[in-house]
């Protein structure tokens, strides 16, 4: 919330442009670095894209208020803002509780 607000309201602010720049930087190096994006992204359940959303593009990114899920903003919209995860927990197992879980053969 806090960045929506500065990004919108900050932009008349002296210092909003080194801000802005110490953000790219920043996002850049997330976005590139695949240490990061381990501890960082997070994928769309509802397009099921390979790539990575991130909470600080916040222009596009939508997480479940319930259950922290992440979306892009337009899928979640598309679903009626309605979470996948929240209305159909049995049909989203989580991976590492099925790795961890040998199947009997």
């Amino acid at each position: 919330e806090d960045l929506a607000k500065l990004c919108t309201v900050g932009k008349h602010w002296a210092t909003f442009g080194k801000l802005e720049r110490l953000m790219r930087i920043g996002t850049d190096h997330v976005e590139a670095c695949t240490s990061c994006q381990k501890t960082s992204a997070g994928y769309c359940g509802i397009c099921a894209s390979s790539r990575p959303v991130f909470a600080f593009d916040f222009p596009t990114f939508q997480a479940c208020s319930k259950c922290r899920a992440v979306y892009h903003q337009a899928c979640f919209k598309h679903a009626g803002f309605d979470c996948p995860k929240c209305l159909n927990p049995s049909k989203h197992v989580n991976l590492k509780t099925s790795i961890s879980k040998p199947m009997p053969r």
